[in-house]
């Protein structure tokens, strides 16, 4: 009997079989070195700048909350965001909640099953996830709160104008709510089972839900949070004002590329950074279309031999390219400046076998070696690999990364480069 060509399962599952579905050929690292450097302290899963409100309050809500019996995954800032956002999700009814709340979709689903939230039902890395781990290092740039949450000036700041700002009553009311969801709070953290337990009626969530609801930013703290943005000195944000000045609400589906050659072309202290941010795209859009292409063959009937690629003309047009565009990009990352060194020498030492001029036969199998080393280096165990070897010229692509459809996208980034959130930021200060 014939034996299978292909992988089975076996009795030993050995380390390393965890999936790793994101950024395959580990291009990610260094373009997010370089939209630090274009805009510092904005991160790309920022989308709704109200939050910094939410943070800014809640310094005064827990003020005199200490952690008592609490894990890492319930201290007291933690339960004031649980709190947010499940007033979030029991104000919207069935009417939705506005875009971009982060964990929203997984409080829905605790206060549906169980009536509360707690660390064991909220996201699994809230320090990371959350909306303080989402927003926390912009909130430290713009000066709201230092790295241990405590306040600095720019709370104040806010604080006040968001409290000016309040439809019922004003800045007494607002220091009546800050009351009222310290002991609330309180309740949560100092429970035997830490949850979310406020003795809340329906009116007390719409108020929490109304007070830092993304789309309904009042006039006073729209100005404040529009300065801190927009401000210039050690609290600039780099090239965020020169960004803002360039969108137009309209675009609000406008890619990076269009935005940054704007950007290259208008604002020179902004040229060199830009220049390789281009050079890098163009060399990390090839190789990432490389390992598309080669996941499109290969779906067609699960595996795919080394000879078939090398009649294929997207393949080869590709390899062809890439040696010079490796070149162009190095040079481009070394030009920037000492600051982004490591990031230059990054890029030389992960990709610099595709700057060699390889035959397609060979470039792909370089290729699924680059990307099973990617794999390992994910976590302490490893990330399972997409393509199986089966032999010196045949790999395996396993099933889930199987790819229906692939077509070039020329002029186009593979990364994002704060365009996405500072156009969302505009939106919402309009």
């Amino acid at each position: 009997m014939t034996k299978p060509d292909f992988p089975f399962l076996t009795a030993y599952d050995p380390p390393g079989t965890s999936e790793g579905p994101l950024d395959p050929v580990g291009l990610y690292q260094i373009a997010d070195q370089l939209a630090v450097r274009l805009v510092p302290g904005v991160r790309e899963r920022m989308q709704r700048i109200r939050f910094l409100t939410a943070i800014a309050v809640g310094t005064r809500v827990l003020e005199d909350i200490k952690a008592t019996t609490l894990s890492t995954d319930s201290a007291p800032f933690l339960a004031w965001e649980w709190l947010v956002i499940e007033s979030f999700v029991r104000a919207a009814g069935t009417d939705g909640v506005a875009a971009g709340v982060a964990g929203v979709q997984v409080v829905r689903r605790a206060v549906d099953k169980y009536g509360y939230v707690d660390a064991a039902s909220y996201l699994k890395t809230p320090r990371v996830f959350g909306f303080h781990g989402v927003y926390k290092r912009l909130a430290v740039h713009l000066g709201i709160i230092d790295i241990h949450l405590q306040p600095r000036e720019g709370a104040e700041r806010l604080i006040a104008a968001w409290a000016a700002d309040y439809p019922h009553g004003g800045e007494t009311a607002a220091l009546q709510l800050i009351e009222r969801w310290a002991r609330a709070v309180k309740r949560c953290v100092g429970a035997t089972a830490q949850r979310t337990m406020p003795q809340f009626a329906k009116a007390d969530w719409d108020a929490l839900a109304e007070a830092f609801d993304p789309d309904d930013i009042r006039v006073r703290e729209k100005h404040v949070l529009k300065q801190m943005l927009l401000q210039t000195g050690e609290r600039a944000l780099g090239a965020l004002p020169s960004m803002w000045n360039l969108i137009r609400l309209a675009d609000e589906d406008a890619l990076d590329a269009q935005l940054l050659d704007t950007l290259r072309n208008s604002v020179p202290e902004y040229r060199a950074l830009l220049s390789a941010i281009q050079e890098y795209e163009l060399f990390a859009r090839s190789l990432q279309d490389a390992f598309d292409v080669m996941r499109l063959v290969a779906s067609e009937s699960g595996t795919i031999s080394v000879d078939e690629l090398s009649s294929n003309e997207p393949f080869k047009k590709i390899v062809t390219a890439l040696p010079s565009q490796f070149a162009s990009t190095e040079r481009a990352l070394t030009d920037i400046g000492s600051d982004l060194a490591a990031q230059a020498a990054l890029f030389t030492s992960r990709f610099s076998k595709f700057g060699e001029r390889l035959a397609p036969q060979a470039f792909a199998r370089t290729l699924v070696d680059h990307h099973v080393h990617i794999q390992q280096q994910k976590s302490a165990g490893g990330k399972r690999s997409w393509f199986d070897r089966l032999d010196d010229s045949r790999f395996f692509l396993r099933t889930m990364y199987h790819l229906k459809d692939w077509k070039p996208a020329p002029g186009t980034y593979l990364h994002d480069y704060r365009a996405a959130p500072i156009i969302r930021f505009r939106k919402d200060l309009a």
